[in-house]
């Protein structure tokens, strides 16, 4: 299919197929397989999901240390792709917090973002052309996550540092958990 439309624009219009994008805007654009192949891990098993349900990560994981230069290469070259692949940034995230003293535990969550990768490489998104640049929220609450410093990042604060102001209110969805909670709990309506 794809091959038959690049074909009629050719046959349409004056243009050369250039193979796979390496550069947009300037940035250069690593592909999928590429990192895959990088890692070892482009005959590894696919997978549909990145992170387990209630799989929490720490710096006092127990496991082997990992060695942590080929970590932090890992991280950055995952960290490539979330310019393209959004779907990862918050795994990406949550294991770039151990580039330091890397453990054999936050090598497979790494690991298990590849293997998410390969069972998505037919993927894709359309980013459709808009002036609305209002924040929505959909948080999944899972009561402070970061079981080292107990700490949540707000999304809203990290978009003012980028220059990315909002004006209006940011509409958040949230999951059941957080909502029955804060009905319940009176200190929240302080």
């Amino acid at each position: 299919m794809i091959n038959d439309f690049k074909a009629s624009m050719i046959h349409e219009f004056e243009m050369t197929d250039i193979g796979l994008m390496a550069y947009y805007l300037g940035i250069e654009v690593k592909q999928s397989h590429e990192i895959l192949a990088k890692f070892g891990m482009e005959n590894s098993h696919p997978i549909n999901t990145l992170i387990k349900g209630g799989s929490k990560l720490s710096k006092y994981d127990e496991g082997e240390n990992i060695d942590p230069i080929y970590f932090k290469s890992l991280v950055r070259s995952l960290r490539y792709l979330t310019a393209t692949h959004p779907d990862i940034l918050y795994e990406v995230d949550l294991i770039s917090r151990f580039m330091e003293e890397p453990k054999t535990t936050h090598l497979k969550k790494a690991e298990r973002i590849l293997r998410y990768l390969k069972g998505t490489l037919e993927h894709g998104l359309f980013y459709p052309s808009t002036n609305n640049h209002s924040l929505i929220g959909y948080n999944d609450c899972d009561w402070t996550g970061d079981v080292d410093d107990q700490k949540s990042t707000t999304v809203r604060n990290v978009l003012k540092h980028l220059g990315v102001e909002q004006e209006q209110p940011t509409e958040i969805h949230v999951d059941n958990q957080l909502a029955i909670a804060l009905a319940n709990n009176l200190v929240f309506h302080e």
